[in-house]
């Protein structure tokens, strides 16, 4: 079958003096041209058997749903309603793909493999909210850079790593410039805030957009130069959230509505991020004493990502044009269990907060691969608006 899709690494092994090995695969990001894509018209809905989404199979621009075949992920057709409506009777996330003549959306060998999810849940699914807007034709949006770095509690070179970070914050980048996650993927031995994915090959690294390495050798000015000329230039679109906290239910359904100042294929993405968990950290006494840090001051980690809302890369939005505003929704599941074993339920939703990015397909020597073209930290529970240069 005519294949559309470009595969590029997303994530290299870091070169560093120091680093923590496990036999990991780092996760692959998948470029797409855009030319055959599924979408809906919404991708969560309640399990009732009655709210439905609008399934389409969009071909270079054109709808063919109605020439087209849907499967779900066990590879049986899927019987839609009334032409294009997916309804559920139970919760759960439900995959699909689609084909069309000699063009198919789904690559099982990739992680990322062309599966659009819609996920079904027993409560209520509020109307996307777009948060009031200061100036609906405004495309100057406040622009952050997206720190995802890997570490882990077991990792005896991370504190390198956290030493420049932790500077970075004291000087005021994050959240102002940069949004930063912690990735708990090295996992030995056990980490309170250990996550299986996603996950590198190499320990500590740090990724600033999904795609460029820093060395931690270049310290906190390396690491505020590099956020500097990330956002040097305006970014290509602007973020407005609309969170709901399920507290009872322990989850959190995320609304996000993505508006492009440029033309572009885009993704989004939501992470469920907790503050102050206390874990000890390897190879910590030792970076603390000589950066002059109080002892344990590395044992307590921040932003450390608990549930990653979709692929690595994000939701497909697919082709956006200059002004258009999109939407996705996320359902992110608190795990009181084990969250809980060492702080209150009222303490765990205190440090609980959302990291939210879009990314924007780009043309690079290796490809087509998918950058982060901005991000913002938000709560769970409060609405947080496009914001905008002044």
């Amino acid at each position: 079958m005519k294949g559309i899709f470009r595969f590029a690494m997303l994530l290299s092994v870091a070169a560093s003096l120091f680093s923590c090995k496990e036999k990991q695969e780092p996760e692959a990001g998948v470029g797409l041209d855009a030319d055959f894509y599924i979408t809906s018209s919404k991708d969560v809905i309640k399990s009732d058997g009655v709210d439905y989404a609008e399934i389409k199979v969009i071909l270079q621009g054109e709808d063919v749903t109605a020439s087209a075949t849907i499967y779900g992920e066990d590879n049986r057709r899927v019987e839609l309603i009334g032409g294009n409506r997916f309804v559920a009777l139970k919760d759960g996330k439900y995959k699909f793909w689609a084909e069309y003549g000699t063009y198919i959306t789904y690559n099982k060998d990739y992680e990322d493999s062309g599966l659009y999810t819609i996920e079904a849940i027993s409560q209520d699914v509020p109307q996307p909210v777009l948060p009031g807007e200061s100036d609906s034709n405004n495309l100057n949006f406040l622009h952050r850079a997206f720190l995802v770095q890997f570490t882990g509690a077991g990792c005896l070179a991370c504190p390198h790593m956290i030493h420049p970070i932790k500077q970075l914050k004291k000087k005021g980048y994050v959240p102002s410039r940069a949004v930063h996650v912690a990735v708990h993927s090295y996992s030995n031995p056990p980490d309170e805030a250990y996550i299986t994915r996603p996950s590198v090959m190499s320990y500590p690294t740090l990724k600033v957009d999904m795609y460029d390495t820093f060395s931690y050798d270049k310290g906190v000015e390396g690491l505020a130069l590099k956020v500097d000329s990330h956002i040097s230039e305006s970014t290509k679109a602007g973020l407005s959230v609309s969170p709901c906290l399920y507290e009872t239910e322990g989850l959190v359904l995320a609304t996000v509505s993505v508006k492009a100042a440029v033309d572009g294929v885009y993704k989004v993405g939501a992470w469920l991020l907790e503050d102050n968990i206390f874990t000890t950290q390897n190879g910590a006494r030792e970076v603390e004493r000589d950066k002059g840090y109080a002892v344990g001051e590395f044992d307590w980690h921040e932003n450390c990502v608990r549930v990653v809302g979709s692929d690595y890369m994000g939701k497909l939005i697919g082709p956006m044009n200059v002004g258009q505003i999109a939407t996705k929704s996320f359902v992110l599941g608190i795990d009181y269990e084990k969250w809980t074993k060492k702080k209150s339920k009222e303490e765990l939703l205190g440090d609980l907060h959302l990291a939210v990015f879009v990314s924007c397909l780009e043309k690079t020597s290796a490809g087509y691969e998918y950058h982060v073209c901005n991000a913002v930290d938000c709560p769970v529970d409060v609405p947080t608006p496009f914001e905008y240069n002044d």
